[in-house]
């Protein structure tokens, strides 16, 4: 069989697979939808504490059982993320217009934006509707003017990556790839005064801007705010209100900022708010993603790359890290100096120093004593799992098992004057 023939039946049985999924009820859907998402939180691991650990950080004056039963409800979301793209080609014009509306506020927003020549530059955050804004022509109606652009992230498999483009594509859209050439595309239709669209709220790691986010140190990507500066863009902000499984309202709301820095500071401020003051609302934005991780390297984690920084909040103490000291009273008198540097590398540290039962700092720092029996030693770990450290620094050898029962990602050992960093498997 040749592969474009292979290309073929696998693009058949996906389209069959869609026309099934889009046959069902929805109840069916939504529990489908909640199966695999409680499969998937069970089964996730690593992702699972990952998942945890983000909503942990967030809502902190939440308790565990809140915690956990929102990341619960985040991974059926996650889900229903995944179903949509499959879904909506396959569904019939009227239960489209039945389960998607555009709110009359967006309407009147984009009537004005048409109404006034230049380029718009429309942020969207990962929702798990947030397929249901390429309906967005559809729901307006006669009077939608073009062209839209979306710039989006290829997807490894050919075939699956056909159908989206084809299926997005269908409705007035053009989809750019990333990249030099996908940058070069959606400069041109800036220029020309068209509409890109763009995915704001991922992680660029050890590009882009510094900034808080949800109370936590993050990196935003520079690209909205460095299009917004150099064609004078307007700018909104485009995102779903979820109104029930597969069902949301559309909604746009213009941003004032006119410059990078601006744009990229109320575009984070503006997601923060809608995360905390909606709920019902919350689970449905993808907190699978490792959204706050900065560097690539372990052992750089101490410290933050250089990047430009957005302003941030007074006394922001949210990067946990655990140092569980040495028993030699030496030993840890020779640490001091790096735990003091900490404060300076690390501007977001909240550190917390263990030391074992009957031993005492010669200087002074609050301390949180551990057991030395090991079976009491062992269960005291364990239960720092769920305080869902960042990192943690193991000064002593005797504790390196210890401090493998708190399941934290990220854990530094200390050797000579070196830190030597591993990621949990």
């Amino acid at each position: 069989m040749t592969s474009k023939g292979g290309k073929a039946i696998k693009a058949c049985g996906l389209r069959g697979l869609g026309y099934c999924l889009a046959s069902l009820p929805f109840f069916c859907l939504w529990g489908l939808c909640w199966a695999v998402g409680l499969a998937y939180y069970a089964l996730a691991g690593k992702r699972r504490r990952l998942l945890l650990s983000n909503w942990h950080h967030a809502f902190e004056d939440h308790d565990l059982a809140w915690i956990r039963a929102a990341a619960r409800r985040s991974c059926a979301h996650l889900v229903e993320l995944g179903l949509m793209g499959f879904l909506w080609p396959f569904w019939r014009r009227k239960t489209l217009l039945k389960r998607f509306s555009l709110a009359p506020e967006a309407r009147a927003l984009l009537e004005t934006a048409f109404a006034t020549p230049g380029p718009r530059i429309f942020l969207v955050p990962h929702t798990s509707l947030m397929e249901g804004l390429i309906l967005i022509p559809l729901l307006f109606g006669p009077g939608f003017k073009g062209p839209f652009g979306v710039i989006y992230r290829p997807l490894k498999q050919p075939v699956l990556d056909d159908f989206i483009k084809k299926t997005r594509q269908a409705t007035g859209f053009k989809l750019i790839a990333r990249g030099p050439e996908g940058l070069k595309e959606a400069m041109q239709l800036l220029q020309k005064g068209g509409n890109l669209v763009v995915l704001f709220d991922q992680s660029p790691r050890e590009k882009g801007w510094l900034g808080a986010f949800l109370g936590r140190m993050a990196t935003t990507t520079a690209l909205p705010g460095k299009l917004l500066e150099r064609y004078h863009a307007q700018a909104y902000v485009c995102y779903p209100w979820h109104v029930k499984p597969f069902s949301a309202q559309m909604r746009i709301q213009s941003l004032q900022a006119k410059d990078a820095q601006a744009l990229l500071q109320e575009s984070n401020l503006w997601l923060e708010a809608f995360l905390r003051k909606n709920p019902d609302q919350a689970p449905t934005w993808l907190w699978a993603h490792d959204r706050w991780r900065i560097r690539e390297q372990q052992e750089q984690c101490l410290q933050l790359p250089d990047l430009p920084c957005l302003p941030l909040p007074e006394r922001m103490r949210s990067f946990r890290l655990a140092v569980i000291l040495p028993q030699d009273p030496r030993h840890r008198l020779a640490l001091r100096p790096m735990l003091e540097q900490l404060a300076t590398c690390r501007p977001d540290v909240r550190l917390s120093l263990y030391l074992i039962e009957g031993e005492s700092l010669s200087w002074e720092a609050p301390v949180i004593a551990f057991p030395a029996q090991s079976r009491r030693q062992a269960s005291f770990f364990k239960q720092l799992r769920f305080a869902y450290l960042d990192a943690i620094i193991v000064c002593d050898p005797t504790f390196y098992k210890a401090a493998a029962l708190t399941k934290t990602p990220l854990r530094l050992e200390v050797k000579g004057q070196e830190l030597r960093g591993t990621r949990a498997p």
